[in-house]
């Protein structure tokens, strides 16, 4: 019998994404040489670790299960990334 109690796989991890150009003003702006530059996460992206093939890491993109601010569960796809692109 289930006691509904569920952990979630180590292999299962949370990737936070920021927004690169807002990072690069703000780091611009502040007095202290970009020292202390507060970082604002945009999203969470899932990814599933498949395997370690000596230092490559090996998996897939997906969704992961994030909460707001308020506590309340995200829907599904705005807490996945909707476009993936590589940045700087």
């Amino acid at each position: 019998m289930s006691t509904g109690a569920c952990t979630r796989s180590p292999r299962w991890v949370a990737i936070p994404l920021y927004d690169p150009d807002q990072y690069a003003f703000e780091r611009a702006t502040v007095s202290n040489g970009g020292r202390n530059v507060t970082v604002h996460i945009t999203k969470i992206l899932g990814f599933w670790l498949d395997r370690m093939q000596g230092n490559e890491v090996h998996g897939h993109l997906m969704y992961y299960p994030t909460l707001s601010i308020t506590g309340t569960p995200i829907p599904g796809p705005s807490s996945f990334a909707s476009t993936i692109i590589l940045v700087r």
